[in-house]
């Protein structure tokens, strides 16, 4: 939400938490008696956003949830949406943008509306729509990789059913199926208004075989280096191609955001707008594959000539008396040991 939302929410907390009881959630007509249990709920929420060192809309957001759940007026869900859509919980400031306009009727104030009708209008143009399976009762962690490589994160549970929707934003996202005998995760690189579906359930484990027999030994002449040598140049070609892909990814992200800014401080974002946000995330979904894909082949490339190094056998050959000398790698650790 814009400045002018977050001033709009605020007021609520003089005029709208001391006002009279609000219609209920599911009937309009009804009054809602608002609590002080609620109330307060609702001004420590009002306190959290306006923190002189920056709104914490995280904790925020669990105030006015809590005042929701104990007294469901309307006029608190302009602030749950305006933290939701902080979050990025999209499809929950989608749902609290909607009951507050069909709720609020001719008592919501008119700027009020105006925005709420603008935010819901641009979250419904841009949101992807994934639909999740995997065990009920599992925590879902949903992942956002920005821009700048770190990580916007949000967990839902997953319900009875086995399966849930989420309304996200778009990007790449990392979803991580967090199950009580491990976990289970995929990566996705969404559009705009796309749909995807992901099975996050438990894979059953494979059967472990063992096996008593013993290899014979081989005496090896000798491989060659060359295999070590050709995977190292094709890692190091992946990791200079992944480095330029993700260069294009982060400047077609950060358009995209800057774009995607400017609209929902407007208020005003044109078809043209959305399309040109849709092409540059579509652009950035596409470099940023490239770029992991690339820097997965470096990766591999890079390890598996290193490793092939370290397998080469031994040189045989004269020792000069009273010195050896002789390579040794661990885990941790890389290095030469000798005796004089």
């Amino acid at each position: 939400m814009t400045g002018l939302a977050l001033g709009a929410a605020l007021i609520f907390s003089a005029a709208g938490a001391a006002a009279d009881p609000a219609p209920t959630q599911a009937a309009p007509s009804e009054p809602v008696v608002v609590s002080d249990k609620a109330r307060a709920r609702f001004e420590a929420g009002v306190q959290l956003l306006q923190d002189p060192d920056g709104a914490r809309y995280e904790e925020a957001y669990e105030e006015f949830k809590a005042a929701y759940a104990d007294s469901p007026s309307w006029k608190i869900l302009g602030n749950l949406a305006l933290c939701a859509m902080k979050l990025e919980r999209d499809g929950e400031a989608i749902a609290a943008l909607e009951r507050s306009l069909a709720e609020g009727g001719a008592e919501l104030d008119p700027e009020e509306r105006k925005q709420q009708e603008s935010d819901l209008k641009l979250l419904k143009d841009r949101v992807a729509t994934v639909t999740v399976r995997s065990e009920p009762g599992a925590t879902l962690l949903d992942e956002r990789i920005t821009v700048s490589g770190a990580s916007i994160k949000n967990r839902y549970l997953v319900p009875d059913s086995g399966e849930l929707l989420l309304l996200v934003r778009p990007g790449t996202h990392r979803f991580t199926s967090e199950l009580s005998s491990g976990s289970e995760t995929s990566e996705l690189a969404l559009k705009s208004a796309e749909s995807a579906e992901l099975d996050l359930t438990p894979k059953a484990a494979a059967p472990v075989t063992t096996s008593n027999a013993q290899a014979a030994p081989h005496k090896s002449s000798g491989p060659s280096k060359v295999p070590a040598y050709v995977s190292l140049g094709v890692g190091a070609a992946g990791v200079i191609v992944g480095g330029v892909f993700l260069g294009l990814h982060l400047d077609s992200n950060g358009q995209a955001s800057q774009l995607f800014d400017d609209c929902a401080a407007s208020g005003d974002c044109g078809r043209s707008d959305v399309d040109r946000i849709d092409q540059l995330d579509g652009d950035a979904a596409t470099f940023g594959t490239v770029s992991i894909i690339s820097f997965g082949v470096g990766a591999v490339g890079i390890g598996t000539g290193i490793a092939l190094l370290l397998m080469q056998p031994k040189e045989e050959g004269p020792v000069a008396k009273g010195f050896s000398i002789r390579p040794y790698a661990s885990a941790h650790t890389l290095g030469i040991a000798g005796r004089f």
